[in-house]
């Protein structure tokens, strides 16, 4: 598992210890915070990235919108659930390309 101190937005992006893969991990962590902030309006609180051998893992907490938070409270998580759900679904497209770009391009070999 990488991570490493909060930045100062307070969001947690992984490994920053120098090596090439803490590097990549807080790369990826640091895209799909982008990629949650430009769809959603609002970023995670905090993102960690894992990588056990060819599974790539990004834990995402908090980064609710106040109207989702609104609805979760009031007892429609599944609406919530569902909403997120098509969403990831709607923006799959553009968040798988724009992850690639962020994050494999720049260590694919030349």
């Amino acid at each position: 598992m990488h991570s490493a101190p909060a930045e100062q937005d307070g969001v947690d992006r992984g490994d920053r210890g120098g090596s090439e893969r803490g590097q990549l991990l807080a790369d990826v962590s640091n895209a799909i915070v982008r990629i949650h902030k430009q769809f959603y309006g609002k970023g995670p609180i905090k993102a960690r990235s894992h990588l056990s051998q060819d599974l790539l893992t990004v834990i995402l907490e908090g980064g609710f919108t106040r109207g989702e938070r609104t609805l979760h409270d009031h007892g429609h998580v599944q609406e919530v659930i569902r909403s997120r759900l098509a969403m990831q679904e709607s923006i799959e497209t553009s968040t798988a390309r724009q992850s690639r770009r962020s994050c494999i391009a720049p260590y694919a070999p030349s």
